[in-house]
């Protein structure tokens, strides 16, 4: 048994798969699938039924049809109840398939990044949504908070021993409980593309130092187009490890909140990188208002930002009712250049 799990576990990594982990079903069952919230939720329209049926009784107007009419809606209320998610057990087909569905045609699925005041009128903007205000001074202005990100490095304790997860797990817990500003903490881990703009930069800083090779020179071209295309790849992602801090803005003052997140930053800062886990330390690195930028375009639009990459920050900070991607931008600019040339000569 254990073979195989080692064997499906390799294919898996093989074919560059991730097994997601399943959320932890808290729910108490009675009796198999039958969670104690099922009974909770079936016995208001189980009590109602028999109310009914025992009114008709004692009016005399008892009749099969009409019993059999009244127990439709409780025989369909505990069908549906009790026939659960094929994945997740604890979700229940009336809130996947019934709720869930109700909501998600009620709800607005169209927004926009606008540009410069929030009209609060505005229902499709997405700052609105959001509650996110601009990027200030490398962290997320809200309405009520700064918000500051640091990026982590990772701790592998895959091939650690006991002793060495336990001592692990201690320290990290000595660096929560010493953290007075615990509870402004959040812990993330967030896939994105690979980004491959350094690498084909310095391939890019080489292929011009080359020799005035054709073959080679083919070959440069080729290599180039394939590593665009492999950041291009939705399917090939890097996870990354981020703690988020948070900071109230208290009385609208933002100079105040600014300064106290400055300070908790640099404690936090100093902690992680003190703190020792499997005998290496962790690297932090604060995000800069850039990072920031592409860190809420990816979160918000994954596949256009496996498309647009480092570009959507120029998409930001511009000010232009038109913009457009690299090539996009490239084939227009050929364009304009062929037909000044056309109407030149």
């Amino acid at each position: 048994m254990r073979q195989n799990s080692n064997d499906s576990n390799e294919s898996r990594r093989d074919n560059l798969m991730v097994t997601l982990p399943v959320p932890i079903d808290s729910r108490k069952y009675l009796i198999g699938r039958i969670a104690f919230v099922d009974v909770l939720i079936a016995s208001p329209f189980v009590l109602v039924t028999a109310l009914f049926l025992y009114i008709l009784f004692r009016l005399g107007l008892w009749n099969t049809y009409v019993a059999v009419f009244l127990c439709l809606p409780t025989i369909a209320v505990i069908l549906a109840q009790l026939t659960k998610h094929p994945v997740r057990r604890e979700i229940s087909y009336i809130e996947h398939g019934v709720l869930w569905r109700f909501f998600f045609k009620r709800r607005q699925k169209e927004f926009f990044k606008r540009k410069g005041e929030i009209d609060m009128s505005d229902i499709y903007d997405s700052r609105k949504v959001l509650g996110l205000k601009s990027v200030y001074l490398d962290c997320y202005q809200t309405s009520k908070n700064l918000v500051r990100v640091f990026e982590v490095s990772s701790v592998n304790l895959s091939l650690a021993n006991r002793s060495e997860k336990k001592a692990t797990l201690d320290a990290f817990k000595v660096f929560l409980t010493s953290s007075d500003f615990y509870k402004h903490l959040q812990f993330c881990k967030i896939a994105q593309p690979i980004n491959l703009d350094r690498h084909l930069e310095n391939f890019r800083k080489i292929e011009r130092h080359g020799e005035g090779n054709d073959v080679k020179a083919m070959l440069n071209r080729s290599y180039e187009k394939y590593m665009m295309d492999v950041g291009r790849n939705r399917n090939l992602v890097a996870r990354k490890n981020y703690i988020i801090l948070t900071q109230p803005i208290k009385n609208k003052d933002l100079d105040k909140a600014l300064l106290e997140i400055d300070n908790k930053s640099a404690i936090l800062s100093q902690k992680l990188s003190n703190l020792v886990l499997d005998q290496q330390s962790l690297t932090v690195k604060q995000l800069n208002s850039e990072e920031l930028t592409l860190l809420l375009h990816t979160t918000l639009d994954y596949d256009s930002a496996v498309s647009v990459g480092r570009h959507i920050i120029r998409r930001a900070s511009s000010y232009s009712d038109v913009s457009m991607g690299e090539d996009s931008a490239k084939k227009l600019i050929e364009s304009l250049q062929r037909d000044l040339e056309y109407n030149i000569q």
